[in-house]
């Protein structure tokens, strides 16, 4: 909505405590006159977390969380593990309620997010793309609400996302 604004929040895992990840919208959190009413539009509490990185959407409705741990305490790998988290400010049904929904990567489903990147034009169906998985990795377009994949690029040796300014390639 014109005049909000969102704004997010990370906690990293500590001494068995989930990290956890919000979407705050201001002024309605952090303004005088709602301070401290009500919850957060959007929360996840997750483990395998020690740092995050947040990537908005070009409408600034929606961000995906990647999360990265530095050591993998299955074994399966030797950089650490991470996941990819699609969290949405707005459910679409007017309610200002959000979700966080885990990204389901393409493939076999495992390995790292490489690389994640949003097209750039907002006035296109939001949509964004996900290199997983470990080399040759999996290139997948996703839906940018649902985070479901709807383009499966294939296996290559790939490791970058760089989309044109007009987001058409």
């Amino acid at each position: 909505p014109p005049g909000k604004y969102l704004l997010s929040t990370f906690v990293p895992e500590t001494k068995g405590k989930p990290a956890r990840i919000a979407l705050l919208r201001y002024p309605d959190k952090l303004g005088a006159e709602n301070a401290g009413s009500g919850a957060a539009p959007a929360s996840k509490s997750f483990y395998q977390a020690e740092e995050c990185t947040v990537k908005w959407s070009p409408r600034g409705d929606s961000a995906l969380i990647l999360t990265v741990t530095t050591v993998d305490a299955s074994g399966e790998s030797y950089y650490g593990s991470s996941n990819l988290f699609l969290v949405t400010g707005d459910d679409g049904r007017g309610k200002g309620e959000g979700e966080a929904t885990n990204v389901p990567l393409a493939g076999n489903g495992s390995g790292p997010v490489v690389a994640v990147g949003w097209m750039p034009n907002a006035s296109k169906p939001p949509t964004f793309s996900v290199i997983s998985g470990k080399m040759p990795a999996m290139s997948s377009l996703h839906h940018g609400s649902s985070a479901e994949p709807t383009f499966l690029f294939g296996n290559a040796h790939r490791n970058t996302i760089i989309w044109s300014e007009h987001g058409r390639f």
